[in-house]
């Protein structure tokens, strides 16, 4: 298809979007190295390992605390996902 192109206008617009691309190509190298350390999990217990010097009553409050913290901020996301859902669809309709 592009073979009806003189060979500066294709070098031309291989200018153009060379960045583009080289970006597209880093953000992949990067998603696909993430994806190696994502795979290994995270060890919580070094973040949250101060919670065991409390009492056994207090660790079971503090894990509550940050488990509903996390239901909530899930549920959180959830909804936002759905409010823009229908605000695309609402304005499909509009169109």
């Amino acid at each position: 298809m592009f073979d009806i192109l003189p060979q500066p206008i294709k070098n031309f617009i291989d200018t153009i979007f060379a960045a583009p691309l080289q970006w597209l190509q880093l953000m992949q190298q990067m998603i696909n190295n993430a994806s190696v350390t994502a795979g290994k999990g995270v060890d919580l217990s070094n973040y949250f390992s101060f919670f065991g010097y409390m009492p056994t009553a207090w660790q079971v409050c503090v894990s509550s605390a940050i488990t509903s913290a996390v239901l909530l901020t899930v549920l959180m996301l959830v909804k936002a996902g759905w409010n823009m859902y229908l605000n695309v669809k609402a304005s499909g309709k509009w169109w």
